[in-house]
Formats: structure tokens, sequence, C-alpha cells
């Protein structure tokens, strides 16, 4: 892997777990802040979704932040390590996939959990849509 091409996936994946981070604290600010929202059942899977989208990006991140240690460090004692490491490389396409799509749904079920006002106690609150 290129140092470029490993660089720039480190800053779209740290990109997109600020959005994921910000996205739950907003939200989880909106709804202990009212009296008039609760945290309905596709919100709480939609937050969690997000909350998975971030431990599988620091999986991701963490190995491409250690490939290139470990790809230069070729003594006799830690050979089998380095095997190991290179040889499971596939991991980082799974974790990759794993956040990308726990991500989308995940900011889906947030959006829609308010769009069809699944949040709501009782108030119907008209946001003009």
């Amino acid at each position: 892997m290129e140092n470029s091409i490993r660089k720039e996936l480190i800053t779209y994946y740290k990109w997109l777990v600020n959005i994921s981070t910000f996205v739950i604290t907003i939200m989880v600010s909106l709804v202990s802040v009212s009296d008039n929202l609760y945290f309905s059942d596709m919100l709480k899977w939609g937050l969690g979704l997000l909350g998975v989208s971030i431990f599988f990006n620091w999986l991701l991140i963490k190995r491409l932040v250690t490939f290139p240690i470990v790809k230069e460090t070729k003594t006799e004692n830690i050979q089998s390590i380095h095997l190991i490491f290179l040889k499971s490389m596939f991991l980082a396409k799974i974790y990759g996939l794993l956040q990308n799509w726990s991500f989308i749904l995940g900011i889906v079920l947030v959006f829609t959990s308010f769009l069809l006002r699944l949040n709501n106690v009782g108030l119907n609150i008209n946001i003009g849509i």
C-alpha cells in the first residue's frame, strides 16, 4: 500500500468518526435537554450503529497506522508476527465495509426517527416538511 493512499484513507476515516461523534453528541444532547423528546427504538438503534461504526473505525485506523511500522520491521525474532500481520490485511477491508455500512444505516435510522416523529412525547411538532 502506498504511503499517500494510506494517509488519505486515514484522513477519510478520521472524518467519518468525527461526523459520527458529532451526530451522537447532538442527538443525545437534543433529546436529553427537551422535555418533549425521548429515545425511540429507532433512534437507539441508529445511535448504537454509529457507535459500532466508531469501533470498527478505530480498528481500521489502528491497522492503517501500524502497517508501515510492521512492514519495515523485519527481524528474525518477530518474523512470524510480521507474516501474521501482513497476511491478515484482508481484515482492513472487512473493517472498512462494516464501518461504512453501520455508519450509513445509523445515520439513516437517526434522521428517519426524527422525520417520522417517533421521538415526540404527545406534542406534535410541525417542522414544515
